[in-house]
């Protein structure tokens, strides 16, 4: 948090993994943090709310309205979790070619999730929530390796 007198700490938290990606849920009282493995920590207690020791450190990104946590999971797929009760509604693989997530980004109404699927080139994918498909109209090829997706304008 930044005031007049510049930043000040608003929370501390203490985590025996490494950190490679943090996000704050949309209501800031969250903070999901992986790497060695999926950590949701309290951000008013400062304290570990929950922890999923066999996930794989990778992107992730809150749905608008928080009501999901897109992730990297286990072998390479991206996993939906309902953070009501943090369990796993969906798993997309990410196709035969061996590709990993390296950015995730949902639309601002929460309709779509973009998945960067990295490889020797990236390929931007569209997954539609409501259908529970991949868009093959929106798929695209990028010749270099993504690692952030974002909205502007």
């Amino acid at each position: 948090e930044v005031g007049a007198e510049g930043p000040r700490e608003i929370a501390r938290f203490s985590t025996a993994n490494y950190v490679e990606h943090l996000a704050f849920d949309p209501s800031g009282r969250v903070l999901a943090i992986s790497g060695g493995e999926l950590e949701l920590w309290d951000r008013a207690s400062g304290r570990l709310a929950e922890r999923f020791p066999f996930w794989r450190g990778g992107p992730i990104a809150w749905s608008p309205d928080g009501r999901f946590l897109a992730t990297c999971g286990m072998g390479r797929r991206v996993e939906l979790l309902e953070c009501e009760r943090f369990r796993t509604v969906r798993s997309l693989g990410l196709g035969a070619e061996g590709r990993e997530a390296s950015a995730l980004l949902w639309e601002p109404d929460g309709s779509a999730l973009w998945i960067a699927a990295a490889g020797k080139r990236s390929t931007l994918l569209r997954y539609e929530i409501a259908s529970g498909v991949f868009d093959a109209g929106a798929r695209r090829e990028v010749d270099s390796f993504v690692t952030r997706m974002s909205w502007s304008g």
